[in-house]
């Protein structure tokens, strides 16, 4: 869950203030500025994220809510742009162009991925799929992350075994 946090704040970061001629590359750029810091309209941005994640279940939060991401993103001229993304208390307390140290989760996914999660008309939807068929590729680093990301996987996949369908909220009720 902590993954799919990660992924809406690149979309938010990059697709409100992008214009349509604009590339991934410079959306990104104009997200930061020039020492790797989130621009005022970034920090807007991110405020609004958090917003939202005050709708996320206390119990996601308590498992997923503090996180340390490294994320990297191939362009289609083989660049690769790397975000670090701080998350606390289910909310996002740092952002910066560039690796953070001591990350807790590593991702991975390609241009090609974000442009369709922002173009498509059901982002979750969309998300999900890129998830699925692994476009975005999400490694846990230390024992206690991945035996959270193990747990939260193998209870993701029975409960959508069983009902055909899962949300956070449904998630929500099969953790303590």
């Amino acid at each position: 869950m902590k993954f799919f946090a990660m992924v809406l704040v690149l979309i938010a970061l990059i697709s409100p203030i992008a214009f349509a001629e604009e590339s991934l590359k410079e959306r990104i750029e104009r997200a930061f500025n020039e020492k790797g810091k989130p621009t005022q309209e970034t920090l807007g941005l991110i405020e609004k994220a958090n917003e939202y994640s005050e709708k996320v279940p206390d119990s996601i939060k308590a498992v997923f809510g503090s996180e340390r991401i490294n994320a990297e993103i191939e362009l289609e001229n083989g660049e690769k742009e790397r975000i670090g993304i701080e998350l606390r208390n289910g909310k996002i307390k740092a952002l910066q162009k560039g690796y953070l140290k001591n990350a807790t989760i590593e991702a991975k996914t390609d241009e090609e991925t974000i442009q369709r999660i922002i173009g498509a008309e059901d982002k979750a939807k969309e998300l999900k799929k890129a998830l699925d068929d692994e476009s975005i590729k999400y490694k846990p680093i230390g024992t206690i992350s991945t035996l959270k990301i193990t747990i939260t996987k193998f209870l993701y996949d029975a409960f959508s075994f069983i009902t055909g369908k899962v949300s956070l909220t449904e998630l929500h009720r099969l953790l303590p």
